[in-house]
């Protein structure tokens, strides 16, 4: 199965391209998100521009994202109580919860988000119908009636 995203083409313009894209399967610990919506940001520019370092062409960008839950993988413990269609918001960091800066709540001082950002390092972002994320990254939005009034 396939669906649309906007993928990264190369360092001149136009950045983007619509493409189709195989529909990604959460591996364990993931989540797969159905994107609701995305922005951009100057740090698009950034990435385009390759100051975060070589982006791939096909790589797909997009870290400010919220959606629904559409899947579950493998070993996901689901501290939150996650169900299908639950709307969500994805972290632009991915922690690894286990290091001392984790442990104190400081989490953007991971020194293992500095590779796991979606949509600008490491993994594909929200430019897209869906991502798959770690679960660490995903977080409940329950109290907006924005989502809860368009859910799919």
């Amino acid at each position: 199965m396939t669906y649309e995203a906007a993928t990264f083409k190369g360092p001149s313009k136009p950045y983007l391209e619509i493409k189709d894209v195989p529909t990604p399967k959460p591996g364990p610990g993931e989540i797969l998100v159905k994107v609701a919506s995305t922005g951009i940001c100057h740090s698009d520019i950034h990435l385009f521009k390759g100051d975060f370092g070589p982006v791939m062409p096909g790589f797909i960008p997009g870290h400010e994202i919220s959606g629904w839950v559409e899947d579950f993988g493998p070993d996901v413990k689901n501290p939150w109580g996650l169900r299908k269609g639950d709307p969500v918001i994805v972290s632009w960091i991915v922690p690894d919860g286990i290091c001392k800066y984790c442990a104190s709540g400081k989490e953007n001082y991971c020194p293992a988000a500095a590779g796991r950002m979606p949509g600008l390092v490491g993994l594909n972002g929200g430019h897209a119908e869906y991502l798959t994320v770690p679960e660490i990254a995903v977080i409940p939005w329950r109290e907006v009636s924005m989502f809860t009034t368009h859910r799919q």
